[in-house]
C-alpha cells in the first residue's frame, strides 16, 4: 500500500509544481497535453497497487507463522524495524521492496479466540492464565466470537488457588480427579483422540466394518481449535491446583515471591530459546553473563561496584576501545548444589597442578589460531566429512592419563608420584550436597570431614585447625574446606575470616631458582552463600559483614533466586583464579568450540563440564540493572528489618517461643499449646528470650507432634505452608521462617 501511495505521489507531481493550485479545467487542460505522462503514471499506479496487494499478502502469510493474536514478529529476512519511534519523520521512509519497514512501536495484544493457528490459540491462552496469575491488567480478547463456536472457553477467572497457597489435593483425590481418562471438564470436547485429563493415555475410536469391528486413532488432525481450547483448560487445572509460591504466606522454600523485573527477562530468554555456550549463537547473553561476573568478581573480592565507579579506572571495566576478557572468572550454574560441586571440582585441579601433579582432565588438543587448518598433534588427520565432530578417544587422553594418577600398581612409578588421599571440611550445619559432590568426584564421601559448631550454628574454627592438622598427621592432604554463609535451617553464618587464616597457615612454600616463591598444599576456601550470599549486596555493617574475609576466599556462590526473588534457578559462581574453571573443564571439543569462530574468545561452555546451558544471567543482570546495588541491598535489609519485628513478637507472645538465638535472616520457633506452656512454666524454662533453651525429651516429643500436625492441617486448609525442621541442640522439631524473593512483612501483617 506504501507502494501504492508513493505512485499516485508521483503521478500528481509529474506536472510542474503549481499544478495542484489551478482550477480542475486547468489541471484537465494540462494533463491533456501531456498523455505520454499519463500513460506512464497510471502504469505505474497500476504496478503499484499489484505490488502493494503482493506485500500484504506477503505480510499476512508472515503474520500467521510468525504472531499470536495481533502481535508483530516479523521475519527478519522480509521486515525490517524502524529504529525511531512510531511517530518520528523517518518512520516511513521510501525502501526497496525486500526492505519494507513497518513502524516499530506496535502495539502487542493478545487475542486468542482470532487465533487461527491451534498451537499458538494454546501459547495465547497460557499467555492469559499467567497475566491472570499476575493480575496483569492485559490486551486480551476471549470473549469475541470472531470464529463462531471457536472462541476460548476458560474454565476459571477467579484468582489462580481461589486466593490460597495451594488447593490442596491427596495424592490419590488428585489421581481420581486430574489423571482419570475421563476427568469431566466442563463445556469442553476432544479430538484427535486427546482426552480431558492430564493423563497421557489417548481415546481410541470403534468403527464398525461388514466384517470386522477396528479400532481407530483419532489422527486426522480434525477440530484443532476444539482440540487446542481442551488443553488450555488442562493447563488451566495444573495451575489451579499448583502451588503459589508468591503468596505472601508461603514459607516453605528458601525461594518465592518472583521480582517482576526479572520474570520479564525470564521471559524473553524463553521466547529467543538458544544456549549460553557459544557467542556466535548467544552474543548479546554471553557479554551479559560476562559483565555480570566483572561486576559480582568485583563486588566479591574487592567491595566495588557500579554505584561506587564515579572515577575512571583502569580495572573497572573490561569493556572498551581494547577489549579484555574480565579478571575474575565466575559462571551462572544451575543450582546451588551443582555450584557447589563446581567449586569443589576446580579446587581439586588447582591443588593438584599447584602441587605438581597432572591434571584430573586432560587433553592433547593445542588451541587452534584463527586463520590455522593444523590440525592437533598426535591426532591422525580424518575426512572432513566425517560425521564425528569431536576427537573423542584420538584427542583426549586415555582415561589413565586423564585421570592424571600415576598407578600406584605400577612399579616403576616413584611411590612419591603419586597423590596422596585428598580431604575436605565442612561444618555439621553445612549444605548435604557437599557430601554428594565428594562422591560425585571420586573423592569420596568418606573423606569429607565435619566440623563441629559451636551453640550459635558457626563451625568452631579450633576444631577446624586441629582436625587439619590430624588429617595431615595421618597421611591426609586437606585441600578444600567450605564456609556456610547462611545455614538452611538456622540461617548461621561462618567466620571467613578466621577460616581463611587458618587454611593459609597450613600452606607451605618453596622457593624456586629464580627465588620466586611457590606455595604448596594451598587448601580453598570456598563460601557457600546460596541462602545467605545475598548480603553482599547490603550497605547496612551489622548485615555486610556477615561476609567479612569473603574478599579473600577463594570462591563465591550465591542463589538470587531465593533472597532476591530471581525465577528458579539463578545461581551464580565467582572465584578469584581467572582461567582456572576452562582449564577444569575444557576438552576442547572442536564441533562447538573453536577459536577460528567469531567471538570465540568469550564462548563460555567450555568453561563448564554442561554442554546447553540456559541464559540465566540475564535475570541477575536485570536484577542488579534495574534496582542497582542500592535497590537489593534495601531488599535484604528490609527483610531484616522485618524479621527482627518478628522475633520481639514471639518473645511477647504467650503461643510462641524461640527454637534458636536468631540470625539475620531466619526465625526459628516453637508453637506451645496451652498444657505445654504450663508444662514449661512450672520447670522453670523461660519462653520469652532470645537464648537457646534445650527442651526436656518428654515435652520434644509433645512439642514435635504439635509441629507436625499444625503443619498438616495448614498445608491441606491451603492457608499457609511453613516448614517443620530439626535442629542441631534440639530433640524438638522447630517451625523455620523466611522471607524469601520479593517479600518482607510489617507487624500487622505478622500479628495476622
Amino acid at each position: 500500500h506504501r507502494f501504492c501511495f508513493e505512485s499516485l505521489h508521483h503521478f500528481f507531481t509529474f506536472s510542474s509544481p503549481p499544478m495542484l493550485a489551478h482550477s480542475t479545467d486547468a489541471a484537465t487542460s494540462t494533463i491533456d497535453g501531456q498523455p505520454g505522462i499519463i500513460l506512464v503514471a497510471l502504469a505505474s499506479t497500476l504496478i503499484g497497487i499489484l505490488i502493494g496487494s503482493l506485500i500484504t499478502r506477503r505480510r499476512q502469510g508472515n503474520d500467521d507463522a510468525s504472531t499470536v493474536g495481533e502481535c508483530n514478529w516479523h521475519r527478519a529476512d522480509s521486515w525490517k524495524s524502524l529504529e525511531g519511534q512510531h511517530d518520528s519523520p523517518d518512520a516511513y521512509a521510501v525502501l526497496p521492496i525486500d526492505d519494507v519497514l513497518i513502524p516499530r512501536s506496535q502495539p502487542c495484544c493478545i487475542d486468542a479466540a482470532n487465533t487461527t493457528d491451534a498451537s499458538k490459540r494454546v501459547l495465547a491462552g497460557a499467555l492469559e492464565l499467567f497475566c491472570h496469575q499476575w493480575d496483569i491488567d492485559q490486551t486480551v480478547s476471549t470473549t469475541q466470537d470472531v470464529h463462531p463456536g471457536k472462541s476460548m472457553q476458560l474454565q476459571h477467572l477467579r484468582p489462580p488457588q481461589d486466593g490460597k497457597v495451594v488447593k490442596y489435593l491427596k495424592p490419590e483425590d488428585m489421581l481420581a480427579r486430574l489423571f482419570a481418562e475421563d476427568a469431566p471438564i466442563p463445556n469442553s470436547s476432544t479430538s484427535n483422540g486427546m482426552t480431558d485429563s492430564l493423563s497421557l493415555r489417548r481415546r481410541r475410536a470403534r468403527s464398525n466394518n461388514a466384517d470386522h469391528t477396528t479400532a481407530t486413532d483419532y489422527d486426522d488432525g480434525s477440530d484443532d481449535m476444539s482440540k487446542a481450547d481442551v488443553f488450555v483448560n488442562l493447563l488451566s487445572q495444573i495451575q489451579q491446583y499448583s502451588v503459589n509460591t508468591s503468596h505472601p504466606n508461603f514459607f516453605n522454600q528458601l525461594f518465592g515471591a518472583m521480582d517482576p523485573v526479572a520474570l520479564a527477562s525470564e521471559l524473553l530468554a524463553l521466547g529467543l530459546n538458544t544456549s549460553a555456550y557459544t557467542y556466535e549463537t548467544a552474543p548479546v547473553l554471553t557479554m551479559i553473563e560476562h559483565e555480570v561476573m566483572h561486576r559480582l568478581g568485583r563486588l566479591v573480592f574487592e567491595g566495588k561496584d557500579e554505584e561506587e565507579d564515579d572515577k575512571d579506572d583502569d580495572d573497572d571495566s573490561w569493556i572498551g576501545s581494547d577489549v579484555k576478557l574480565p579478571k575474575y572468572d565466575g559462571l551462572m550454574v544451575p543450582g546451588g548444589s551443582l555450584s557447589n560441586l563446581t567449586a569443589l571440582h576446580i579446587a581439586r585441579h588447582h591443588w593438584l597442578v599447584t602441587n605438581g601433579y597432572d591434571a584430573p582432565i586432560h587433553t592433547r588438543q593445542e588451541s587452534l589460531s584463527k586463520d590455522s587448518e593444523v590440525i592437533p598433534p598426535n591426532v591422525p588427520e580424518v575426512d572432513s566429512n566425517f560425521e564425528e565432530k569431536k576427537y573423542d578417544c584420538q584427542g583426549i587422553a586415555a582415561p589413565s592419563t586423564r585421570l592424571s594418577f600415576p598407578s600406584p600398581l605400577d612399579e616403576d612409578d616413584d611411590a612419591d608420584s603419586v597423590p596422596p588421599k585428598l580431604v575436605a571440611f565442612v561444618s555439621t550445619e553445612a549444605h548435604y550436597s557437599f557430601r554428594k559432590a565428594m562422591a560425585v568426584t571420586g573423592i569420596g564421601a568418606s573423606n569429607l570431614i565435619a566440623v563441629p559448631t559451636l551453640s550459635n550454628g558457626q563451625m568452631d574454627v579450633s576444631a577446624l585447625d586441629e582436625a587439619i592438622r590430624d588429617a595431615k598427621n595421618r597421611g591426609l592432604s586437606p585441600f578444600f574446606v567450605a564456609v556456610t554463609s547462611g545455614s538452611t535451617v538456622r540461617g548461621s553464618f561462618d567466620d571467613i575470616a578466621a577460616i581463611v587464616d587458618v587454611c593459609r597457615g597450613q600452606k607451605g612454600v618453596e622457593y624456586a631458582g629464580n627465588g620466586s616463591a611457590i606455595h604448596r598444599n594451598n587448601i580453598w576456601v570456598h563460601v557457600d552463600g546460596a541462602w545467605g550470599g545475598s548480603a553482599i549486596f547490603s550497605r547496612r555493617p551489622g548485615v555486610r559483614g556477615l561476609l567479612a574475609g569473603v574478599d579473600r576466599a577463594d570462591s563465591f556462590t550465591f542463589n538470587p533466586h531465593k533472597m532476591l526473588g530471581a525465577p528458579n534457578q539463578t545461581t551464580a559462581l565467582v572465584t578469584r583464579h581467572c582461567g582456572l574453571l576452562k582449564a577444569s573443564n575444557s576438552t576442547g571439543a572442536r564441533y562447538l568450540f573453536d577459536p577460528r569462530k567469531n567471538g570465540a574468545d568469550y564462548d563460555l561452555g567450555d568453561s563448564t563440564y554442561t554442554c546447553g546451558r540456559r541464559p540465566d544471567a540475564i535475570k541477575l543482570w536485570a536484577l542488579w540493572k534495574y534496582h542497582g546495588r542500592r535497590g537489593l541491598g534495601k531488599r535484604v535489609d528490609d527483610k531484616v528489618t522485618s524479621l527482627a519485628t518478628l522475633s520481639g513478637l514471639i518473645q511477647k507472645h504467650e503461643s510462641f517461643m524461640l527454637a534458636c538465638e536468631p540470625w539475620p535472616f531466619n526465625i526459628n520457633f516453637f508453637y506451645l499449646p496451652p498444657r505445654i506452656k504450663r508444662e514449661l512454666q512450672a520447670r522453670g524454662i523461660p519462653t520469652n528470650e532470645s537464648r537457646c533453651h534445650s527442651l526436656p525429651n518428654d515435652i520434644s516429643k509433645d512439642i514435635a507432634k504439635v509441629s507436625v500436625e499444625l503443619k498438616l492441617r495448614l498445608h491441606e486448609a491451603g492457608e499457609m505452608i511453613i516448614p517443620f525442621q530439626p535442629l542441631n541442640d534440639q530433640k524438638a522439631d522447630c517451625f523455620r521462617l523466611v522471607l524469601a524473593g520479593d517479600k518482607t512483612l510489617n507487624q500487622d501483617e505478622f500479628r495476622e
